[in-house]
């Protein structure tokens, strides 16, 4: 193997490993996001679980007195509110997996329990971070092993289409 190929796989590999160790960082703004999106989700119920106190209903019966409602508004208000539960209730459980989750499973629960709009969010304004903990160096080299590998099935499968070989 060609000197230049040991060093377009070690690039390759630390490039992707250096993206790869961001995952913590990126996963712990992540969280925080995802924690202030369940504040204000409590604050919206318990707002909810007020107006319906102040009629004598329970959030259910409240929410079913909207959804059986001849009005087709209310009958709306009721399905953003069944929504809104739903909701809260996803996010709760993502925060508590999130929470209890190891580093190796953490990709994996943040993936599963993904919140498209708060990753987005998040992405906007992520601020990359030094990775120096033992996670972040695990992931760097997960991410490491991984571009070195991706280098070496691109260079197999594109030998000299992809970058012409210099003389040794």
């Amino acid at each position: 193997m060609g000197n230049w190929r040991k060093y377009l796989y070690i690039l390759t590999g630390l490039f992707v490993g250096a993206v790869f160790s961001q995952f913590p960082e990126f996963h712990q703004q992540y969280f925080q996001r995802l924690g202030g999106t369940l504040d204000e989700l409590d604050r919206q119920v318990e707002a909810l679980d007020n107006r319906a106190a102040s009629t004598d209903l329970t959030r259910y019966n409240y929410i079913r007195h909207l959804i059986n409602s001849k009005d087709k508004a209310a009958q709306m208000e009721g399905e953003h509110l069944t929504n809104l539960l739903r909701r809260q209730f996803d996010v709760q459980q993502a925060i508590t997996s999130l929470e209890n989750a190891s580093p190796q499973m953490m990709a994996i629960l943040v993936i599963y329990h993904l919140d498209v709009n708060t990753a987005k969010a998040t992405a906007e304004v992520y601020k990359p971070a030094v990775p120096l903990t033992i996670s972040g160096a695990t992931y760097f080299g997960i991410g490491f092993v991984i571009g070195y590998i991706l280098m070496a099935f691109l260079l197999i499968f594109f030998p000299r289409r992809v970058l012409q070989s210099e003389p040794d």
